[in-house]
This record gives structure tokens, C-alpha cells and sequence, in this order.
């Protein structure tokens, strides 16, 4: 549908003279509801290429526009789209449902391997029926992973100069953003560090932050008038600059080791415990040793005096008297004011030294599990960024392994690939650096998995290299708009920069364009928001990019949900003719031929219109 100069409108303008993408290259979405009615729609209106998507998760519900899944639609459905489409010539995509989870599992409190396992079984449903409609091609997931803070996440780097403005979720997100810590056993958010908090530590005689009080003596610790142990308060943006100085620069192991600091006094005051416990143990164990002694003397003695048959009883108890009396002037320390008889009072302490030994042994024992407690979950806690995007790469190339099976076994012509699309600023995966980051580590898994599975190195990174390729959503990119502090135009420079380097760095596969205003996905037709769009498509056709791109529908009024996909046609230096004598652009292709399209060259079953013959303007043969 490429036009050459000389049909050009020489007082039209607004198409751009500079942008020459390959028309057959721009495709459409079907939108919302039943996924054959949309093909068959976009056929007429004469797309060459089709996105299907569903909207739908768990059990479908056709008679809801949102209810559609890919299982929706049976073995006779799916082969009369896939006949449409290759009769037609069309070349068919797959988006996954939009909301069906985060891969990494992440439900808002935790990384639950149950919530990731139906987002994968979302993901598969999508991939089986791209294998049997679409023959291959990418299968789009969107990728809303895990929260983070957004203020830290950019580099700030275009062109090699210092980026003049900065992203931030909120006014002093610096002072008061949260970093997610996780336990990496049970995948549990199980703290979270603010940026306005601040840690206590000692300070030495010097003035200096001591960091380590092993082996170093009271005497050595500044104290206060009052004799207290003088500590001083570290605030959290402190820290940071002390921990960046041993090299620590990433914020999220700044969080674990800021945690750490927290639990120290936590863990100093169990073990202090701990060691109070211990002493009252071995005290009371040793009182109790003396006291056991005293009453076997005693028994002795006792027993000498009165099984002697040769004394009176008279005189056994006046023997007894006096070894009583000896026996409380001896043990003055720990008898009672009343006299008692030694055997019973050495008999009652023996058995309460017992209950201090029992209670000192097991406060000490509690007191040390729950040091081993802290210390087990701070060797378990990692940062929710470290955590997170291991879930998401290994559940990622999952989705890919079934995909390349799914590819083999039905002996496909075209890869079967993972699409991977950015979303919401707000989670990781929606920047273009963790975009790529979250492709490279899922590519990497990938290929492990295939040499496990005795794949050559060489062909299992090629193999990883094809079936898992990120999509690009320009709209979805410019959600970061009203995070950002600079300029509009700088806004666009960063966006055209960190996409470009996406496909030099063979990130990018697939794209999506559709507008908005910078706040949310309203999904515009081209040029009636303040998205980049021409700006990215002009750096995508400089780059050599030859992969689809989709306008995608979706805020338009009914009837003309066609006009995203002729908007983006309308944005190259292809003008359209027109067939009417309307006072219209050239260009205004939403209301030309594409707008009116006929029955396309075949089509077959149900999709097939009404057999009556008409006349082309449709007027009553009467």
C-alpha cells in the first residue's frame, strides 16, 4: 500500500514525509469482544495484520465482551480463523489476558507459587491457541511484576549528559519511599525500610560510629553525663552514603544491611538475655549441687543418730538438737528466720533450685532460638528487586519452553515466541532498563533449561534468543509523563533514546502503539494524545526495525474503532486515495477506501457475509 511521490497532495500535510515504514507492517487489535467477529471485522477493513487478544480469565463467558478466552473458542472456531487469515494473507498475533497476574507470582503480600502457576496457565491457554490460529508469532504478557520506589529507577544518562529532569511518584518520594524486603524461603514481604527512619548506633571516645562492638571494652564507649552509653542516630540518606562508600550502590542491599542494623539491637538484647539465663542456670545449679550434699550429710547423720541402739531415745534427740542447731549457724546464707528441720528445708530448696534451673534453662533456650531466628531470617532476607526478578525471568522462561514444545510438536513454520510488554510505571518491568534486564535473565534460564535437556550451548541461546522478545507499548511508556520533572520535549528524547537502544540491543520484537495523555491507558488513536508515537516510529525505521506494529483500539466511539489502525497508516508519507468527492486530506484515510472496504478475497463458514447480490453503492436493484 506504499504510494510513489507524484500522488502526493502538495498542500497536504499531515502525513510526515520522513516516516516510511512498510504499510503491510502496521496492523490493528481486534479491541474488546468475540475474537472471530473482530478478525473477520479488520479483514474487511482491509489490515494485513491482526492482533487478537482476550480479555478474560479462568472460565470464559462469550456473552460478556470481557469474558473471552482463548479456550473460548473450540477446534472448528480456531480453524476457520486460521483459514480466514491465510486466505486473506494475513498474519496473526496473540495477546494473553491483560490482568492475568504478575509471572513472579506477587499478589500484593507475598510471591505465592500458586498465584504464578495460574498466571502461566493463562499464558499457556494463549500460547496453544496462537500455535493453532496464529501459527506462531509473539503471544504478548504483560509484564506488572513487583512494586518498587520509581525515583531511583533511571539512570538519568541520555547521549552521555546528565538527564535535566527526574522521575518521582510523589513530592519527596526520596524521603519517604519504602524498600521491600522478603523472605526468600517462603517468598513472604516480611519488612518494609522507609527512607525516613534512621538506626542508633554507639560511638566511640573519639566521636566516631562504631559499627562492630565485638572486643571492645565499655571503657571504649563514649558515655553521657548520666554514665549511659552515648548513641547517635543515623538517618536513612546517611547510611546510604556510608554504605556506597564500601561499595554497596544498589538501594535494595542498602535496605537489607539498614534492616540488619535494625535487628542487631534486637538480636544484642536476645543474646544479653540469653547469657542472664545462663549464669542464673549454672548459679542455681550450683546451689542446688551444694544443698544435695548438705542433705545426704545430713541424712547421714541422721540416720547415725537414730539407728543407734545403743542411745535412748532421750538421747537421740538431744544429739538431734544440737546437729540442728549447728547445721542453721552453718548455713546462715540460705535458711529461713524460722527454724526448720534440715532435712525437710534441704529437701524444699533442692526442689526449688530445681524450678530455677528449669525456668533459667528454658528462658536461655527461647532467648537462643530466637537469636538463631533473627539470624536464619536475616541470612533469608533479600531485597524484593533480587527476589522478585529471579521469579519472574525463571516463570518467563517457562512460558517460553512450553511455547518452543508447543512450536515442535505441531511442527510450526514460524517460532512461537513470548512477548513480554511493558506496563504500569508503578511496577517493575514497565522501564525500558528493566525491561531488558527481565528479558536477558529469562533468556538466560532458558537456554540452561535447554542444555539440561542436552541442546547444544550455541543452539539453546539462539533458541532462547527467538521465542522470548519484548513487546513495546509507546503508550504505555508515556504513563511515565506525570513522573516526570523535566521538560516535554526532554520527556520525548529519553523515551526515543531508551527504546532505541532496546532493539540495538536485540531486545525488542514486537510493538504496540496507541495514545494518551500521559496519565493512563486510554488507548487513543494516534495523534490525538501526546505520546511520542512518531518520534518512536522515526527512530524505529532509522534503526532497521521490520518486525509488526499494532495500533491498538479501544477509546474510540462505536463505529470507529478502525481509526487508530488508519491514523498510524495516515502518520507515513503514503497518502491513501479516496473514493468519494468529500473535502477531505488525502491522508484522512479513515474515511477513505480503508473506511469502506468490500468483502475480502475469500472467506469461509460462518464468517462468510449474506450471498445476496447487491450493487456496490448498495442501491435497490427496484
Amino acid at each position: 500500500m506504499a504510494f510513489e511521490d507524484e500522488y502526493f497532495n502538495a498542500n497536504d500535510r499531515i502525513f510526515d514525509e520522513d516516516l516510511r515504514l512498510d504499510l503491510k507492517n502496521i496492523g490493528i487489535s481486534h479491541g474488546i469482544g468475540d475474537v472471530a467477529e473482530g478478525l473477520k471485522a479488520d479483514i474487511f477493513l482491509g489490515a494485513s495484520t491482526v492482533e487478537l487478544g482476550f480479555f478474560g480469565r479462568g472460565k470464559g463467558s462469550r456473552s460478556n465482551p470481557t469474558g473471552h478466552t482463548p479456550e473460548s473458542y473450540g477446534k472448528d472456531e480456531r480453524e476457520e480463523m486460521r483459514q480466514l487469515a491465510k486466505i486473506n494473507e494475513v498474519e496473526l498475533s496473540t495477546h494473553a489476558a491483560p490482568d492475568l497476574g504478575a509471572l513472579s507470582g506477587f499478589d500484593g503480600r507475598s510471591f505465592s507459587k500458586e498465584a504464578a502457576e495460574q498466571s502461566i496457565h493463562e499464558v499457556k491457554r494463549a500460547i496453544e491457541f496462537a500455535a493453532d490460529v496464529a501459527e506462531g508469532g509473539p503471544v504478548v504478557v504483560h509484564t506488572h511484576e513487583f512494586p518498587r520506589p520509581i525515583y531511583n529507577v533511571d539512570e538519568g544518562e541520555w547521549y552521555g549528559e546528565k538527564a535535566p529532569g527526574k522521575f518521582r511518584q510523589y513530592e519527596k518520594e526520596e524521603e519517604t519511599a519504602r524498600h521491600y524486603l522478603v523472605d526468600k524461603k517462603t517468598g513472604e514481604v516480611i519488612q518494609t525500610v522507609r527512607n525516613d527512619e534512621v538506626i542508633y548506633r554507639p560511638l566511640d571516645n573519639e566521636g566516631n560510629i562504631i559499627w562492630k562492638e565485638e572486643g571492645i571494652g565499655l571503657k571504649e564507649f563514649k558515655h553521657t553525663e548520666t554514665g549511659d552509653i552515648e548513641l547517635k542516630p543515623v538517618p536513612w540518606k546517611e547510611y546510604v552514603e556510608i554504605q556506597k562508600k564500601k561499595g554497596i550502590v544498589d538501594e535494595g542491599k542498602i535496605a537489607k544491611e539498614f534492616y540488619k542494623e535494625q535487628n542487631a539491637v534486637q538480636i544484642r538484647q536476645a543474646e544479653g538475655q540469653a547469657r542472664e539465663y545462663e549464669a542464673q542456670y549454672d548459679q542455681a545449679k550450683e546451689l542446688y549441687e551444694r544443698t544435695h550434699q548438705e542433705y545426704v550429710k545430713f541424712k547421714q547423720l541422721k540416720d547415725a543418730i537414730f539407728e543407734n541402739p545403743d542411745r535412748s531415745e532421750e538421747e537421740k534427740e538431744k544429739k538431734w538438737a544440737i546437729l540442728k542447731e549447728s547445721f542453721k549457724f552453718q548455713n546462715q546464707p540460705f535458711l529461713p528466720a524460722q527454724v526448720l528441720d534440715p532435712m525437710q528445708y534441704l529437701g524444699k530448696e533442692q526442689d526449688r533450685l530445681k524450678k530455677v534451673m528449669e525456668s533459667g534453662q528454658q528462658t536461655a533456650l527461647a532467648a537462643q532460638s530466637r537469636i538463631d531466628e533473627a539470624k536464619k531470617r536475616l541470612e533469608n532476607t533479600v531485597p524484593i528487586e533480587e527476589y522478585g526478578k529471579e521469579q519472574s525471568a525463571h516463570n518467563l522462561a517457562q512460558a517460553a519452553l512450553y511455547a518452543y514444545e508447543v512450536e515442535k510438536k505441531q511442527d510450526l513454520d514460524k517460532p512461537l515466541w513470548i512477548a513480554p510488554e511493558n506496563w504500569t510505571p508503578e511496577l517493575y518491568g514497565s522501564h525500558p532498563k528493566e525491561m531488558k534486564e527481565l528479558i536477558v535473565d529469562a533468556r538466560k534460564e532458558m537456554e540452561k533449561e535447554l542444555i539440561k535437556k542436552e541442546v547444544d550451548p550455541e543452539d539453546a541461546k539462539r533458541i532462547a534468543n527467538d521465542h522470548i522478545k519484548g513487546t513495546f507499548d509507546i503508550g504505555h511508556l508515556n504513563f511515565w509523563k506525570k513522573y516526570y520533572e523535566g521538560s516535554d520535549e526532554d520527556f520525548k528524547k529519553w523515551a526515543v533514546q531508551n527504546v532505541k537502544t532496546l532493539f540495538e540491543e536485540g531486545i525488542l520484537g514486537n510493538v504496540h502503539i496507541s495514545d494518551n495523555f500521559g496519565f493512563h491507558d486510554e488507548h487513543l488513536r494516534p495523534g490525538e494524545g501526546n505520546a511520542p508515537i512518531k518520534e518512536f516510529l522515526k527512530e524505529l525505521e532509522k534503526a532497521g526495525y521490520k518486525g509488526k506494529i499494532i495500533a491498538e483500539p479501544g477509546g474510540q466511539k462505536q463505529g470507529q474503532f478502525h481509526t487508530p489502525w488508519t491514523s498510524a497508516l495516515g502518520m507515513n508519507a503514503s497518502p491513501i486515495y479516496r473514493t468519494d468527492t468529500t473535502s477531505r486530506a488525502w491522508t484522512d484515510i479513515q474515511g477513505s477506501y480503508f473506511g469502506r472496504t468490500q468483502a475480502p478475497s475469500y472467506i469461509v463458514g460462518d464468517f462468510a457475509p449474506s450471498k445476496d447480490w447487491t450493487l456496490w453503492s448498495q442501491v435497490p436493484l427496484e
